[in-house]
């Protein structure tokens, strides 16, 4: 995407997924499944099962800004 320049294009469409991705997790271990915007359920989950999850959430700029820690 980034080599193509198509991030302008591309990018609002996956954060939208991320999005969707981080809202679908299980609060109890925030694992998220490929289903969204489905909640994941509480039973097994298989890690093909929830790789889309974290392969958009690494991959995906963050919509909000964050602010950086400071030492303490």
């Amino acid at each position: 995407m980034k080599d193509q320049g198509e991030q302008v294009a591309f990018e609002p469409w996956l954060q939208k997924n991320a999005e969707a991705a981080w809202q679908a997790r299980r609060a109890s271990d925030n694992l998220s499944w490929c289903r969204w915007p489905q909640p994941t359920p509480e039973r097994r989950r298989y890690s093909w099962g929830c790789s889309s999850a974290v392969v958009t959430l690494q991959v995906t700029r963050p919509t909000e800004s964050v602010k950086p820690q400071t030492a303490k």
